[in-house]
């Protein structure tokens, strides 16, 4: 009986993606060879490490002890693999990232945290000037990987779904709206909205307000997520936000988030590579890493919708 990289990259890819085809893609593996493997491993360590529940595999509780050491051994060649390559004077692995909303800085640090552990080598940077463009910067070489909520055909790109939002419109405690679960087009027609992207990209303007017709009284402007918090608690205006954007506020029962129709505006969050270099390893884990750890970011106790 006996462990290798292999047997450890496979258990945690599956337990990452609750998938052998999906795994297996990150792999560059088929997934009937990747269903032996599985085979294989748990014979010899004579353990089942997965449950089948529907279409997703998830850990048994053996496989969650098994995952805890793949991922030890994963990180320390990680680090083995970063130091060799120090050795030999070769140019380190780089991570340019951007996303393209300023959002997703609430929680990104955490993420990236966790990255540089796993790849302690690598020289990453967030490149915040490109945050209206992401696509196009990844195109032109200007980043390595960018985290968007639109994706589009181009051929050249690939793009992996790792979590979705929800869109909110947050409103003070003391707003006509406060008592409300949710607000529907029509009822912006005579609100002040706090945008923090430009019109042209703005969610609540495009996919909820323009179908309908509406438009608001007045637009603003803010940019800082932090700054429409503000003037939204201050009764000043509404501010349309993913709905973990203004967690801390809404514990705190200063602002509420109302439901934008009855059953919400939801984003579906990729993130995007070029082709030629989604395998890369460093790439592929960063992946996995904010699909993993951005729901558990995301949520929060007391959600009133």
């Amino acid at each position: 009986m006996y462990l290798d990289a292999r047997d450890c990259r496979l258990i945690d890819a599956v337990a990452e993606d609750g998938s052998l085809t999906r795994a297996g893609q990150r792999l560059n593996i088929t997934q009937p060879a990747l269903s032996r493997h599985l085979r294989d491993l748990e014979e010899r360590l004579r353990l089942t490490l997965f449950s089948r529940t529907g279409r997703r595999m998830v850990l048994t509780s053996a496989g969650q002890r098994m995952r805890v050491h793949a991922r030890d051994v994963l990180d320390a060649l990680a680090r083995a693999e970063s130091d060799a390559q120090a050795l030999s004077g070769r140019k380190p692995e780089q991570l340019r990232i951007c996303t393209e909303c300023y959002t997703c800085y609430h929680w990104l640090p955490r993420v990236l945290t966790r990255f540089t552990q796993m790849h302690p080598g690598c020289d990453v940077t967030v490149v915040p000037e490109v945050t209206r463009r992401p696509l196009s910067a990844l195109l032109e070489e200007q980043v390595d990987l960018a985290l968007v909520s639109e994706v589009s055909r181009d051929k050249r790109l690939r793009f992996e779904q790792v979590f979705d939002d929800e869109f909110v419109a947050v409103v003070g405690a003391a707003h006509p709206w406060a008592d409300r679960r949710f607000v529907m087009p029509r009822d912006f027609a005579d609100q002040h909205v706090l945008l923090i992207a430009p019109p042209e990209h703005s969610t609540l303007l495009n996919e909820f307000l323009k179908p309908a017709g509406v438009k608001p009284r007045r637009i603003s402007e803010v940019v800082l997520s932090e700054a429409a918090l503000a003037m939204a608690e201050s009764g000043y205006g509404v501010a349309p936000l993913p709905r973990w954007a203004a967690a801390p506020q809404v514990r705190a029962g200063t602002v509420v988030p109302l439901r934008l129709g009855k059953v919400g505006l939801h984003r579906h969050w990729s993130i995007a590579t070029r082709r030629t270099d989604s395998r890369a390893r460093h790439i592929a884990d960063f992946s996995a890493l904010v699909s993993r750890m951005a729901p558990g970011e995301l949520q929060y106790a007391g959600s009133r919708t």
